[in-house]
This record gives C-alpha cells, sequence and structure tokens, in this order.
C-alpha cells in the first residue's frame, strides 16, 4: 500500500512540475519591439503564447431559434450591430430591411425597404451605429450610405461615384468616418477582374481627408475548356480584416502577410504588429482540380460564359 501511494505521490509530482513548466512557457513571450522611422514595430515568434484558447463564447441570446413567425424569420442575414440601449440592428439583404429587436429578442420594427428612392434600400452589405445611435447602411445596389435615426427615420444619404460602396469600419471620438471603398477593374487581356480595396479616412461631412491602406487583389479569371468558357472567383486570395478601437485607432489586418497596421485617430501609422509563418503552398493539381469542379457543377446548371 506504502508503495501504491509513493507511485501516486511521484505521479502528481511529475504532473505539478509540468503545469508549472507549462505556467512558464505560456506566459513567456520571445518577440522583439523595434522602432522603425517612428513606427513601433511588434514581432511575435510562430508560436503564440497561450496555447489554449485565451477565451471562450456562450450564447446568451437566439434570434429566431423559437419563435416561427415572420417577424423572426431572416432570408440573408448580412451584419448587425446593437445601439446604447442594447438594441439589436439585423441588416437583411435578401429581404432588403432592418429588424430591430429588444435585449430580450423581442421584435420592435422593421426599418426601409427595397426601393431607390430616399430611404430605400437596393442591396444593403453593410450596418454601423454611431454613439448617437444614428444608424449607417452602406447600400452596394445604389451605391450610397443612408442616414437612419433610432426611430428608422432616413436622415440622408452620402452618394459614390468613383468607388463603390464597401464597409463602414466606424467613426471615432473626433469624428473621423472610417471607410472601406472598392473600385473593380477589367485586366486588358479580360484573362482577370481585379478589386481594388482602399481603407480611407473622412470627415462628418463625408470629405476626404487620407487614405490609410489600399491593396490591389485578382477576384476573377475566365477559364476555357473547348469551347466552353467560365468565370471563376479566385480561391486562396488576401483578405483585409478591421477594427476601431474605443480611443479611435484603426486596426488593419492582412490575411497572408500576418501583419495588424494601426493609425492614430489622425490618420499616422503608429504601430505595426507581425508574425513569423510559413507560407501554404497552392499546387498547380489544387487549381486544376478547383476548375474542374467548377465546370462540372456549372454544366449542371447551366450556367456557362463564352
Amino acid at each position: 500500500m506504502r508503495t501504491f501511494f509513493k507511485v501516486i505521490l511521484a505521479m502528481l509530482f511529475i504532473v505539478l512540475i509540468m503545469t508549472i513548466s507549462f505556467r512558464d512557457k505560456k506566459t513567456k513571450w520571445k518577440g522583439a519591439i523595434e522602432e522603425e522611422y517612428g513606427v513601433t514595430v511588434v514581432k511575435n515568434p510562430k508560436k503564440p503564447i497561450y496555447r489554449n484558447n485565451v477565451f471562450s463564447l456562450k450564447e446568451d441570446l437566439a434570434l429566431g431559434k423559437k419563435e416561427r413567425n415572420e417577424e423572426h424569420m431572416f432570408f440573408l442575414l448580412t451584419d448587425m450591430d446593437a445601439d446604447s440601449s442594447g438594441n439589436i440592428y439585423v441588416l437583411d439583404s435578401e429581404d432588403v430591411n432592418i429588424k430591430v429587436y429588444d435585449q430580450k429578442g423581442r421584435f420592435l420594427r422593421v426599418i426601409s425597404r427595397k426601393g431607390q428612392g430616399p430611404g430605400q434600400l437596393l442591396n444593403p452589405i453593410d450596418i454601423y451605429i454611431d454613439d448617437k445611435d444614428l444608424i449607417y447602411v452602406c447600400d452596394s445596389g445604389n451605391n450610397r450610405i443612408s442616414i437612419f435615426n433610432g426611430q428608422g427615420d432616413f436622415v440622408s444619404s452620402i452618394n459614390f461615384k468613383e468607388y463603390s460602396a464597401g464597409k463602414i469600419i466606424g467613426i471615432n471620438p473626433r469624428g473621423g468616418i472610417i471607410l472601406r471603398v472598392d473600385k473593380t477593374s477589367i485586366e486588358s487581356s479580360m484573362s482577370f477582374i481585379t478589386r481594388a480595396y482602399f481603407i480611407n479616412m473622412y470627415s462628418d461631412r463625408f470629405d476626404f481627408k487620407k487614405n490609410l491602406y489600399s491593396i490591389s487583389v485578382p477576384i476573377m479569371q475566365h477559364f476555357r475548356k473547348g469551347e466552353k468558357g467560365i468565370a471563376l472567383s479566385i480561391p486562396y486570395q488576401k483578405e483585409l480584416c478591421w477594427t476601431l478601437d474605443s480611443s479611435g485607432n484603426v486596426y488593419i489586418g492582412e490575411s497572408q502577410t500576418y501583419e495588424i497596421q494601426v493609425f492614430s485617430p489622425l490618420g499616422k501609422q503608429i504601430q505595426r504588429i507581425e508574425k513569423e509563418y510559413e507560407q501554404s503552398k497552392v499546387l498547380k493539381s489544387d487549381i486544376e482540380n478547383y476548375v474542374k469542379e467548377q465546370f462540372q457543377f456549372d454544366r449542371k446548371e447551366g450556367i456557362f460564359w463564352s
């Protein structure tokens, strides 16, 4: 029996040592912080500090899970936001409206409807609510941003000409509006369709102030197979993500470079966060299989371009 307890104690001791060792590895950061031309550069190693999840999410509310009525049905939920009272605004691109619910998920009202007139939407893709509870809706169909008050009354709209309305990143404490706008072009060879993304800063009247970041990405390519042709989305391309913190700093991340650029509320770059990585290679066979599968799919659907 004593031998058994000695074995148990020894095992517990080993587990304790491993736990302490794991914690040491967990909290030790092996990166570096440098200054380059007035920009703070944070260089992270491949291995992160935390091996487990830093946080976990728990469901607090589900809209339309129990209810079976039109007020809780979504055809194409594209985006959502909440106002200062906790009311939830759900943007439905297919139903072309905004459904509003209180904190407990009870339906309150519908904002806007399909159309091209003032306050109407055609293809809404993004919603943002500022600290005054003004609702900004990015409408790619009408190529404008429509603004509503908290009750859903139409306030004004901003039309775009040179660019396509993309995403509303946020409004900083100085009133600066951060937007992502797009511009699509067709290459002279007609093989590629390229889209340029611009993250710009505007005044509270939507006057252009500064470009923070831009990137050009080929989004579609024309393939031929015999006499048939098809335009396919190009997979494995660069993607951007972004956010705005409470101080008005803008964070812009790029998927393929593992970098996050940080800009101040005045639009000056103040930080760059990097991470060591090994880029995954896209094999030629992967591309060929992708094209082959799409041709087979479109043959069934009867959708071809020549």
